[in-house]
């Protein structure tokens, strides 16, 4: 059996038992030192929270005005390069126009030295025109405007019209040239009471009536910018000294003709242009 003590607790004396002692002794000790302890515990958490965020913003602070002063530099920097800069971007313009000029210019000069390749010895030559574009140089005409291309117009007199058409297919030989049109190809009208046999056409080109034409090259395939300005390469020539009428000189080793100067131009008629075609 259980011993029961039923003295009032003021009264009783030292417990035999002692896990009683233990239990009535230590049981209201040991709840307060827990919460002690916790509330010791959030503290050292929210301290150490607080130290840590107050380190990371000092640390972005510190780090905002380093940026800021970099930044500061660098605009400094950037503004005293700024003429080198621009002077750089300038020179790079130039240089993007000059080789757009050079891609785009139209080689003139191997374009005749073919022409007077390809121009037969019995070819006498009065004017060769070159222009960019339609409309313009001094022997502009209706067949030089139907094309927006570089061409060459040639004016005229040879021996007869077979050799105006050799002149013609070896026209067509010249590099670059994808149009060769004939203009018109006349003869002279024979003048009353003239020499004898009809001697009325331009000496240069042989006795009798020897027929004057016109001739459009078109080199179709030059890439030439609409805003280069149209230039005249070889405007009519003057008359020719005496004893130096337009017949066209030939190196006897290159092979090369040389146009003459303009020869006094005798019974020229006008006529419809007829492109690809002879007059009689």
């Amino acid at each position: 059996m259980k011993a029961i003590n039923l003295l009032p607790p003021d009264l009783r004396g030292p417990s035999k038992s002692p896990k009683a002692k233990r239990v009535v002794a230590d049981e209201p000790g040991g709840i307060g030192a827990y919460v002690v302890l916790g509330a010791l515990a959030a503290c050292v958490v929210a301290l150490a929270a607080y130290v840590l965020t107050t380190n990371t913003v000092k640390d972005r602070q510190a780090k905002l005005e380093a940026t800021t002063a970099q930044a500061a530099a660098t605009t400094q920097r950037v503004a005293q390069l700024k003429p080198y800069a621009d002077f750089q971007a300038m020179a790079e313009t130039r240089i993007q126009t000059v080789k757009d000029l050079a891609s785009s210019r139209f080689d003139w000069e191997q374009a005749l030295r073919d022409i007077s390749r390809a121009i037969p010895a019995d070819v006498t030559l009065k004017t060769l025109n070159g222009s960019m574009s339609e409309g313009t140089g001094g022997g502009a005409s209706a067949i030089r405007g139907a094309i927006a291309a570089p061409a060459v117009e040639l004016t005229g007199c040879t021996k007869g019209q077979k050799n105006v058409a050799t002149l013609l297919s070896r026209l067509r030989g010249v590099d670059g040239v994808t149009r060769v049109s004939l203009g018109k190809s006349l003869k002279p009208a024979a003048t009353d009471g003239g020499p004898a046999g009809g001697a009325t056409g331009d000496q240069a080109c042989g006795t009798g009536r020897p027929p004057a034409f016109e001739i459009v090259m078109f080199f179709e395939r030059s890439k030439v910018p609409a805003t280069v300005q149209d230039i005249t390469v070889a405007p009519a020539g003057a008359q020719p000294a005496a004893g130096e009428q337009g017949t066209g000189t030939t190196d006897s080793q290159s092979g090369v003709t040389t146009p003459p100067a303009d020869p006094a131009q005798s019974g020229d008629s006008a006529s419809a242009s007829t492109p690809q075609g002879g007059g009689s």
